[in-house]
């Protein structure tokens, strides 16, 4: 008996030594990691669509995974994370299909993360293009237009031609003025010639 008063004792002390209660599990406030997207001015006025998908089948999915932009405009990939994680994602911009236009065929890698500080989530967003270790501050698209042929409308052609007959109908008419005004002159120098001054 008095065996197991001691055993209970020393049971009764361990259990002291821990804590009175268990504390709860802390619940984490979700944050949203940001990827920005810029597609840079080429002088079209198109709209582009530019795609984003998770490398990671588990990796938490974006409020949107296409964007539409037009030329000079930005946007962005909102990625909400409620626990800790670090994910890739893989962004492009799909071919417009425009004869006019070069594409920019740039493919971007982006790794979105929160990391767990004391008792919140802190996003963290890492970009880099494809096959390179050079690290971007945005995922950037620059497409190129293609410069137009310019040609003379009917219009002009016609004031063109207009022009040069009236231009030409200019010059006809001085070589014109100035036949009448020499040609008399030459024939009386011609019937007239000056007689040499005597010495």
């Amino acid at each position: 008996m008095k065996k197991q008063w001691a055993a209970a004792a020393v049971l009764c002390f361990l259990l002291c030594l821990l804590p009175a209660s268990v504390s709860a599990k802390i619940v984490l406030e979700p944050v949203y990691a940001v990827i920005p997207v810029e597609v840079a001015k080429d002088g079209t006025a198109n709209e582009y669509q530019i795609h984003l998908k998770a490398a990671d089948q588990d990796a938490p999915e974006a409020e949107k995974d296409v964007l539409t932009l037009k030329e000079g405009q930005t946007g962005e990939f909102r990625i909400l994370f409620s626990e800790p994680g670090n994910f890739e994602y893989e962004i492009w911009e799909e071919d417009p299909k425009d004869p006019d236009i070069v594409p920019d065929t740039s493919q971007y890698l982006a790794a979105a993360a929160a990391f767990a500080e004391g008792e919140k989530l802190v996003p963290s967003v890492v970009i880099q293009k494809k096959e390179s270790d050079n690290k971007a501050d945005k995922v950037h698209f620059q497409n190129q237009g293609k410069p137009k042929p310019v040609t003379p409308q009917t219009g002009d052609r016609l004031a063109v031609f207009e022009w040069n007959l009236a231009a030409a109908a200019g010059l006809v008419g001085f070589l014109g003025t100035c036949l009448v005004y020499l040609v008399p002159k030459i024939r009386f120098q011609e019937k007239n010639p000056k007689r040499r001054k005597r010495r």
